[in-house]
């Protein structure tokens, strides 16, 4: 018997692959913001956590590059279970906004 208020399935891509772009956007949008911040003036990051590590290139490094591999890492093995593939999603949807605002916020400057 259906539970008829049960969500539908909805194929998706796999978790595995969603943590991997969900990361590569992650490192375009570090290479993006040091970039961008060097080289186009009156760029300033939005971010006002990330604004305060850039403060310390090493700790925003590390922030970037492990601790959002290390949450993403997290998010894939606890995968089992529905709230960790919907965080999955949410970042990789997140990352994904970030990604296509950049590329246009370039077109503008670069226009």
């Amino acid at each position: 018997m259906e539970n008829k208020n049960a969500l539908p399935r909805v194929r998706a891509l796999p978790p595995a692959a969603l943590c991997v772009f969900t990361y590569l956007c992650n490192l375009f949008d570090y290479a993006y913001t040091l970039y961008g911040l060097r080289h186009w003036t009156g760029l300033r990051e939005e971010n006002p956590v990330f604004a305060a590590l850039l403060r310390t290139p090493a700790l925003a490094a590390a922030f970037k590059l492990v601790g959002v591999g290390g949450f993403l890492w997290l998010l894939y093995r606890m995968r089992a279970y529905r709230s960790a593939r919907l965080g999955i999603l949410c970042v990789a949807a997140a990352y994904t906004a970030v990604v296509v605002y950049e590329l246009l916020l370039a077109l503008v400057i670069l226009a």
